[in-house]
């Protein structure tokens, strides 16, 4: 599995967090659909302001209690775009990360 580093702390040499893992696992699946499968998948994991919201509050304080490392925290926030939402993911997000971050923010809501 190639994961590509989404981290400085993977660029520096780190093993991959389970987000950048995440991310490599997705690729892979991707890399089987049809075209128009994909589309829809990025038209489903489409951002609006409230998500962009609750994603950056929930990182926030999933790494207040220990559920998200600080490098897994740093990602989302710098992936969402920080403090700024310009009305859907940043552009270049891949579809990939969009479907990490939602399976992410599942996992993290419902604990």
């Amino acid at each position: 599995m190639n994961v590509k580093p989404l981290s400085l702390d993977t660029l520096l040499g780190a093993k991959p967090n389970r987000i950048e893992a995440a991310v490599a696992l997705i690729e892979q699946r991707l890399a089987t659909l049809p075209a128009d499968k994909l589309e829809s998948l990025k038209k489903t994991t489409s951002l609006t302001f409230d998500e962009f919201f609750v994603y950056q509050q929930t990182q926030s304080q999933a790494f207040a209690g220990g559920r998200l490392t600080a490098d897994e925290a740093q990602i989302v926030y710098t992936h969402l775009g920080g403090e700024h939402f310009d009305g859907d993911w940043p552009e270049g997000t891949s579809l990939a990360l969009r479907i990490a971050f939602t399976k992410l923010m599942l996992e993290l809501l419902r604990r």
